[in-house]
Parts: C-alpha cells; sequence; structure tokens
C-alpha cells in the first residue's frame, strides 16, 4: 500500500512539475512570427494606390520582430520574378513602432504605368546579410534584380501603381 502512494505521489508531482514548464515555456518562433504579422503594416501609401513611384515615401508600424530577425522593404514590379531590397533595415521608431522609409519603383523613366508589389518583411540573420550585401554591390552592378532569399517572410504586402 505504501509503495502505491508513493507512486501516486510521484505521478502527481511530475504532472505538477510538467503543467508548469509548460506554462513557462515561452511561444514558439511560428507564435513570435504571427504576432509580428498582427503588429505590423505598411500604412501609406494604401493598397491599390496609384501616383509618384520615383521616390515614394512609405510609412508604418512595425513591432515584435522574432528575435534574429530585421525588418525590411523589398519592391516586387508584378511584370517581374525579382525583387529589390529597399534603401536598408528598417528601425521602427521605440516610442511608437513607427517607420518611414523612401522605395524607388522603376526607373527614373522606367516603370511609369506599372504595378509594384511594396512588401513588409523580415529576415533571418542570412537573409539580412544578403540584403545588405545587395545594397552594398548593387551601385557597381546596376542594381539586378534578384530572387528573394531563403529566410525573408512576408509580414505586409500592397500593390501600388506608379503613374509618373
Amino acid at each position: 500500500m505504501v509503495n502505491f502512494r508513493f507512486s501516486i505521489l510521484k505521478i502527481g508531482i511530475f504532472m505538477f512539475f510538467s503543467i508548469i514548464s509548460l506554462c513557462f515555456a515561452g511561444t514558439s518562433q511560428s507564435d513570435e512570427i504571427q504576432m509580428c504579422k498582427e503588429k505590423s503594416k505598411i500604412d501609406e501609401p494604401s493598397h491599390k494606390d496609384k501616383g509618384v513611384g520615383f521616390p515614394l515615401a512609405v510609412k508604418g508600424k512595425a513591432s515584435n520582430c522574432p528575435k534574429g530577425y530585421h525588418f525590411w522593404i523589398a519592391v516586387h514590379p508584378v511584370l517581374s520574378s525579382g525583387y529589390w531590397p529597399q534603401s536598408g533595415e528598417i528601425s521602427p521608431s521605440p516610442r511608437d513602432d513607427s517607420w518611414e522609409t523612401v522605395v524607388y519603383l522603376g526607373e527614373a523613366k522606367k516603370g511609369i504605368g506599372e504595378k509594384f508589389q511594396i512588401i513588409l518583411a523580415i529576415a533571418d540573420e542570412n537573409a539580412h546579410k544578403s540584403f545588405v550585401k545587395y545594397l552594398a554591390d548593387a551601385p557597381k552592378e546596376g542594381y539586378p534584380e534578384r530572387p528573394m532569399p531563403d529566410g525573408v517572410i512576408q509580414i505586409d504586402r500592397i500593390t501600388y501603381t506608379r503613374t509618373q
């Protein structure tokens, strides 16, 4: 009878600590990414807006970026398969999570009348380094289009038509 009670006690203690560890385990990376998606977005321009696109001010909010990720803006011309990272890593304001950057849709005289997707994304360390290298090398290489690197997760996307 004593062994039976002792076994029940051990099972109870094991269950108690199992439940406690689940409560304090924290959130998974997929939960963190979902929270980031819920708290981060492009505010301006609005989806399906039209207007000037060289340059274009883009504004939004960004928070809850999972550890090891960086916020970036990339541009994707709808008629192309390539992507262009823009301006550098986004650094949201610690005061209100707002950010602002400038993007370039096409070239000075190319891209008028075309649709572009403006993408707010998070990049893991390798993708971040790839974006940084692209921006360092692109002036010498003529800003070639590139595929989106592995390790980039789209957070928000709008479509914008450049009219001039």
